[in-house]
């Protein structure tokens, strides 16, 4: 069947990502914006912050169980049909949590969304990498991580203006419009023959039922017992049976995987030494850097008596320089390769961070400022360049469970790195004779001294997480040029033995 005639047009890839940018940019500004509204919402129900939580717990543990399932679903049967469901979920969910009269309402209608969350973001990716030409993959991923960091750093800014306005309910009920005209775009612009998959229908295979059960049985007692383990100690026999059960849902997953015909994550895919490295990499990576944006609010506010709207606009200098560098780093791994760009990023992250662990109870705004764009501008320019290598040793028939695992990857190191970053400064202030709990203004001798001993531990190991992703990298690559070399000059041989007039001149 031929293309529609919009998707002949010159400029299509871009209408295709300003389509794909409302599906990025509307999950990231919903999670800021309803975060910043749970306090307001816990005072509304007289709940305490232990219950409220769930609203967005709930939420982050459902869309990372189901985004393995829902890449391979795409992958089955189609992004376009998938992509537009993920939002019509999305929307119809959130709005009816707007309505709730419970706080349990609002928590089950939010883990719901986290359905059509996993359908938008299992495809977004895998569209646009379908739709840009190899040689602007870069470029097309970059400007992804521009969206995602606008709605990162915008989310907080809107919901709070909303609830300050209109009351809580406004940051459920802002979604529709957005969502509306997503739809509408998508129905227009997707082209279903340009995003198909190589191969046709009967190459799709079916969905794997045991392998979606097994994968999301395992991601969701990973991510209780990561989330609990803090709170219940992680000797705790609740948090041990969490992480072991996981642990052996994800050796079933495996061995399931590999015996099935119609896998749900073809392991063939692992294959490429890209491919097997490159999101582990960006595991390590995220497991370093989730410790910024969970620590620094209560650094500078507990610590530095910063009020929330100042260290909001302090953090600004994070997202900023992430989504500058991240469309940078995209367009020039397009024209100069992704290697020098994945290996730059995580040094410069890196040391971003190494000088966070210099912090202390009397650090100036100007270091705190520098240390935190200079983490920003690594990370953004390894994120680009690392998706990009990595959806690039992808085959087209798999980017939508590719695109999935990548941010799969990177839900699991953040939730890992929350998780030890809590562990370290609680253990730290316990041995200095201090609860978890921050006393603002106290000083290098209270407890907010003990919070900033913690943090620059956090931080120095993440330091060292990152020049250890640093090493794999440099080594990776190096043995994949030594392997495409090695391939070379075998098919040089193979040529020159089999033509007869440069066997007659040896």
């Amino acid at each position: 069947m031929p293309s529609s005639p919009i998707s002949q047009k010159s400029d299509y890839k871009w209408l295709v990502f300003a389509t794909v940018a409302m599906g990025s940019l509307l999950p990231s500004l919903d999670f800021g914006s309803v975060n910043i509204a749970l306090p307001t919402i816990g005072d509304e129900f007289g709940k305490s912050i232990t219950t409220v939580q769930w609203v967005t717990l709930g939420y982050v543990v459902v869309l990372s169980t189901m985004l393995l399932p829902m890449g391979r679903l795409s992958d089955v049967y189609g992004r376009k049909k998938v992509y537009i469901l993920g939002f019509a979920v999305f929307a119809s969910t959130s709005t009816l949590a707007g309505f709730s009269p419970s706080l349990w309402g609002i928590i089950g209608l939010k883990a719901a969304s986290g359905v059509g969350t996993a359908m938008v973001m299992a495809n977004g990716i895998a569209i646009l990498t379908t739709t840009f030409p190899a040689s602007e993959r870069g470029k097309a991923v970059g400007s992804h991580m521009v969206i995602l960091a606008v709605g990162t750093a915008m989310g907080p800014v809107i919901g709070g203006a909303l609830v300050e306005a209109f009351g809580w309910r406004s940051v459920f009920f802002v979604n529709l419009p957005i969502a509306v005209a997503g739809i509408a775009a998508a129905l227009a612009l997707l082209d279903t023959d340009r995003l198909s998959m190589q191969g046709g229908a009967e190459h799709r295979g079916r969905l794997d039922g045991l392998g979606a059960a097994l994968s999301g049985g395992a991601v969701l007692s990973i991510l209780l017992g990561l989330g609990n383990g803090p709170r219940a100690g992680w000797a705790s026999s609740e948090i041990v049976a969490a992480l072991a059960i996981g642990t052996g849902l994800t050796g079933a997953f495996v061995w399931w995987e590999r015996r099935t015909a119609s896998p749900m994550l073809d392991l063939s895919i692992f294959q490429s030494r890209i491919f097997s490295v490159g999101p582990l990499t960006s595991f390590v990576c995220y497991v370093g850097a989730a410790s910024v944006w969970f620590l620094m609010p209560f650094y500078l506010q507990g610590a530095l008596g910063y009020s929330p709207g100042q260290a909001g606009l302090i953090m600004i200098a994070n997202v900023g320089c992430t989504a500058v560098t991240g469309a940078m780093g995209g367009w020039l791994s397009d024209r100069y390769g992704q290697r020098r760009f994945i290996t730059a990023g995580a040094a410069i992250s890196g040391a971003g961070l190494f000088m966070m662990s210099r912090f202390s109870v009397d650090s100036g705004l100007g270091l705190i400022v520098s240390a935190l764009a200079l983490q920003g501008c690594g990370m953004g320019m390894f994120v680009s360049s690392n998706q990009s290598a990595v959806l690039g040793a992808t085959a087209a028939s798999k980017l939508g469970v590719a695109s999935a695992y990548i941010n799969l990857t990177r839900n699991l190191a953040q939730n890992t790195g929350v998780a030890l970053a809590t562990a370290v400064v609680a253990g730290t202030m316990a041995s200095m004779g201090f609860e978890a709990k921050l006393e603002p203004g106290s000083g290098a001798q209270g407890a907010a001294g003990a919070f900033t001993e913690g943090l620059t531990r956090v931080y120095l190991v993440s330091a060292c997480i990152f020049a250890a992703a640093v090493a794999l990298t440099v080594m990776v690559w190096r043995q994949e040029r030594g392997t495409r070399e090695g391939d070379v000059a075998k098919q040089q041989m193979s040529e020159s033995g089999s033509n007869p007039a440069s066997g007659a001149a040896g």
